[in-house]
């Protein structure tokens, strides 16, 4: 019963177990297209997702899922069941085999000692015969490699010895051999590895011997680069015919004919230039070499071109030895240019002798600024052109140094003007301007033909002869010739023609007129110690130097050799310059006379206040002095041009008046009484009678002309005289003939003093006398106060005019 009734219950349960079955069959079987998407992974997961869950079928869809989990795992283990069988029977197998290994592998051993054991007496017997064979063939093998190596190493023995010896050039050459011919040949052994790998170094130092073989020859050329100067100099001078100052010649060592018969080889062993120039060919260094020699060569000329210090009294000297110095440089680069080819090139010596060029000029300039010789400047000129000229036959430019040398032209004329200068200085303080006297025949041929003075009617008179100029004239020319030939013998022998010569000792003699004579001239004028007598000798001398300008400018021409006159001729400035000292001559000449009439008007003791009753007839000593020094200075005047004596005289005359005029309207004179001006009527008088005597008409002045210059004096003493005020108001506003050259400044002034003279009671300005008292009460002494208060204030109401000119 039991079993009946289960078996209804296990077929039930058979019948679910068949439906879940079959149920997720069919749902498996549904997706099965997105399970194998998802076990490929060819798609999305999440696309595929989307799409279970966009159907609203992810509750089947994870009943998929299970489904196909559960029989992933069943296979799984299906498989695993079927090979654990096979893997269990490989081991079993394994373990066999290794038990028949053991037994080989104990066996083969056993072989192997025993086949050892047996080979031991065989392996000895070939050793020693192996042994034997190699000692043989080696011995036979260094037998034929020594025999082999000899001749290189003999070689290079060689090599080192000739190196010792400095015989450079073979040591080059069995170098050479041993690399490219010995060497290859025993070039599997160590020894000629080292000797390979030494012939750079033997190279080198076969380069550095000869280097210093070069150094030498450098320190040689340095020694006696002076005396082959020296030696092409002389030959230049011998071949030239240059003529040297004495100042140069007696410095200069003379040098014996077979000296100067001899060239640069033959003062001088070229020959280590020759082997060390070929030696660096050879070993492919020729530039190397070029370019040694040439700086080497580059640091000798600055050292030769370093400007020389010394005494003043040495420079000739000093300069001699730099410029021979040079000179041998380049002579020996001249030499090394011509028998090499290439070592030194044109444009090598070019920029050496470029650089000299401006070492030199810079030298000269330095030396030349500080330098106040001119004979050391002629004697430093004189060796440059010395040195141009040696150059030049070497094929050098010395254009540059000539164009110095007009530079130290200039520098040299500045020194000359300065020298002559003190010179004309010295002149003009020692002379003592007196006309120039002689006594025989032969001294005034000598004065005449230092001038080229002609006056025939001197020449008729009889001895002793006197001309009008003095000493200064004849000192003056001669260094103005001096100069002229000073200028013109530095000018000489460089490079210019004789028009160019003659224009620049034109400018030279013209620049010493305008800046050194000229101011010398302008001193002698002004100096404080001459006298009017003396300036006017001066004046004279200045005149006959002005003529003599032009027999000057026919001197230059002369000296250089060129025509007086030509369209291109420096026009002189000599007769201007004189022309302008003899106008501050004639200036000064009447300084000095005025100064000295102001000097008697000043000593004049005149009683301004005179009383009535003093004596009229003679004239005051001071006018008597002055017309007498007057008379002395028109006698000395001779000399001068009459229209300048004639200006001189009128000129005294005028100064008198002004002075006088001066002296009566000086506030220092507070009061003039009338008896005073009748007193100086007389010296009015005394001064315009001179226009009567007799060296006034010989300067061929008329008295007119002397009256003209006292006029406003004499109009003045006339109107305080007269009185009459009142006619001077009414004539000089009318322009009237009476009173034509009196000022009512003036006027006004001399009234006042004639009122306080007349009127002493008033009080007197500035501290002069001052009176106190009650004021009188006379109508007369009333009335011509008055008078005199309306005239002054009428003469104040007048406009100035202009005074006539004295003609």
């Amino acid at each position: 019963m039991a079993t009946e009734s289960l078996e209804p219950d296990s077929s039930i349960s058979a019948l679910d177990d068949k439906k879940d079955v079959l149920s997720q069959l069919f749902v498996s079987g549904k997706f099965e297209r997105l399970l194998e998407e998802i076990e490929a992974g060819s798609g999305q997961v999440s696309a595929t997702i989307r799409s279970v869950y966009d159907s609203d079928e992810q509750n089947d869809f994870e009943q998929a899922l299970e489904v196909r989990l559960q029989t992933n795992s069943k296979e799984i283990e299906r498989m695993c069941n079927k090979n654990y069988q096979g893997f269990i029977e490989a081991v079993g197998k394994l373990d066999e085999v290794r038990a028949d290994s053991d037994s080989l592998k104990s066996q083969i051993i056993k072989v192997d000692k025993s086949n050892q054991h047996s080979g031991i007496d065989v392996l000895a017997k070939f050793s020693e015969l192996e042994q034997g064979r190699n000692v043989q063939l080696n011995v036979m093998r260094t037998i034929e490699n020594i025999t082999m190596c000899i001749p290189a190493l003999e070689m290079y023995c060689r090599l080192l010895d000739q190196i010792d010896k400095k015989q450079h050039y073979g040591a080059l050459k069995t170098l050479e051999h041993l690399e490219h011919v010995t060497l290859p040949k025993v070039s599997q052994f160590t020894f000629c590895n080292l000797m390979t790998e030494r012939i750079p170094e033997i190279r080198q130092l076969i380069k550095k011997k000869s280097r210093a073989d070069i150094r030498e020859f450098l320190e040689k050329v340095r020694e006696k680069s002076e005396y082959i100067g020296e030696v092409a100099m002389h030959q230049t001078l011998r071949h030239s015919n240059i003529e040297m100052m004495k100042e140069v010649i007696s410095r200069i060592n003379p040098l014996q004919d077979q000296e100067t018969d001899l060239c640069a080889q033959d003062l001088l062993n070229f020959s280590p230039v020759y082997k060390c120039l070929h030696i660096y060919s050879v070993l492919g260094a020729r530039e190397e070499f070029e370019s040694y020699y040439r700086d080497q060569r580059h640091r000798q000329a600055r050292l030769v071109l370093q400007q020389r210090h010394g005494q003043w009294e040495d420079s000739i000297q000093l300069f001699k030895s730099y410029f021979f110095q040079i000179a041998g440089f380049f002579v020996v680069e001249d030499t090394v240019m011509h028998t090499t080819q290439g070592l030194v090139t044109s444009t090598v010596a070019d920029d050496l002798w470029s650089m000299a060029v401006h070492r030199i000029m810079a030298v000269l300039r330095s030396h030349s600024t500080t330098c106040r010789e001119i004979a050391i400047l002629m004697g430093i000129k004189e060796l440059v052109v010395w040195f141009c000229q040696t150059m030049r036959s070497y094929g050098y430019s010395v254009e540059k140094l000539f164009e110095l040398l007009l530079e130290l032209r200039e520098m040299y004329v500045d020194i000359l003007m300065k020298n002559f200068a003190d010179d004309f200085a010295r002149d003009f303080r020692r002379s003592t301007f007196i006309p120039v006297s002689v006594k025989t025949e032969g001294e005034y041929q000598k004065v005449c033909s230092t001038l080229n003075f002609h006056d025939p009617e001197l020449a008729r008179a009889a001895f002793p002869k006197q001309f009008k100029f003095s000493e200064l004239v004849l000192q003056t020319f001669n260094l103005l010739k001096d100069f002229i030939k000073n200028c013109n013998l530095f000018t000489y022998k460089l490079n210019l023609s004789q028009t160019d010569i003659d224009e620049r000792v034109r400018k030279s003699i013209n620049h010493l007129f305008q800046r050194t004579l000229s101011s010398q001239l302008n001193q002698l004028v002004r100096n404080t110690r001459l006298q009017v007598q003396q300036l006017a000798q001066v004046y004279v001398d200045f005149r006959y130097l002005e003529g003599s300008c032009a027999e000057l400018s026919k001197f230059i021409s002369k000296t250089t050799q060129t025509r007086n006159e030509g369209p291109h001729t420096v026009r002189m400035h000599g007769a201007q310059v004189m022309r302008e000292a003899c106008k501050d001559c004639e200036e000064q000449m009447m300084i000095l006379l005025c100064s000295k009439l102001s000097d008697f008007v000043e000593s004049s003791e005149y009683e301004w206040e005179c009383k009535p009753g003093s004596n009229h007839a003679s004239k005051s000593r001071f006018i008597d002095d002055a017309l007498h020094y007057v008379d002395i200075m028109l006698e000395t005047f001779k000399s001068l041009p009459p229209e300048l004596s004639r200006q001189l005289c009128i000129t005294s005359c005028r100064h008198m008046s002004v002075e006088v005029q001066s002296l009566i309207l000086s506030s220092e004179v507070p009061a003039i009484s009338l008896n005073w001006f009748l007193l100086f009527d007389t010296d009015l008088n005394a001064l315009e009678s001179y226009s009567q005597s007799s060296h006034v008409h010989r300067l061929g002045i008329s008295s007119k002309e002397i009256l003209q210059e006292y006029a406003p004096l004499r109009q003045l003493i006339k109107l305080a005289l007269s009185g009459d005020w009142s006619g001077y108001i009414t004539d000089f506003e009318s322009n009237g003939p009476m009173y034509p050259d009196l000022l009512p400044s003036n006027v006004n002034i001399v009234i006042k003093k004639v009122r306080l003279s007349e009127f002493p009671k008033k009080s007197r300005k500035k501290g002069l006398l001052h009176v106190h008292g009650k004021k009188e009460s006379n109508p007369s002494i009333e009335a011509r106060e008055n008078y005199y208060d309306m005239i002054i204030q009428r003469i104040n109401g007048l406009k100035e005019r202009k005074p006539r000119e004295n003609n």
